[in-house]
């Protein structure tokens, strides 16, 4: 199943719905267990990521293909876009602490 949406699947690769369909992030359950964040999948299934924006988003064929809703393909879940793009939130991480008190110092 992963071959084939790696070699031509219909994974929206910009990140825009394929004309008006709903669209998916595909939330692996397995990595993200006992974690402080979220695990996606990356475009084409290539991978992982915790960053939403590096996120694969995945057309509702490319979820019937891999058979997600029922929480079968390595304990994963097709969730669309617009509910989790709606539960981000902005933060600063703190080891960004240093370079943000220098440019607010001048220092930079």
């Amino acid at each position: 199943m992963l071959r084939s949406l790696r070699e031509g699947g219909t994974h929206a690769d910009d990140g825009a719905a394929v004309s008006g369909e709903a669209t998916y992030y595909i939330l692996s359950l397995k990595w993200s267990r006992g974690k402080d964040l979220l695990v996606w999948y990356r475009p084409q299934c290539a991978g992982y990521t915790t960053d939403l924006n590096d996120a694969g988003v995945y057309t509702a064929e490319d979820v019937d293909r891999l058979r997600l809703d029922d929480g079968g393909f390595d304990g994963t879940a097709a969730i669309p876009v617009e509910a989790a793009s709606a539960a981000v939130t902005r933060v600063v991480l703190g080891d960004e602490a240093r370079e943000l008190l220098a440019v607010r110092r001048g220092k930079r």
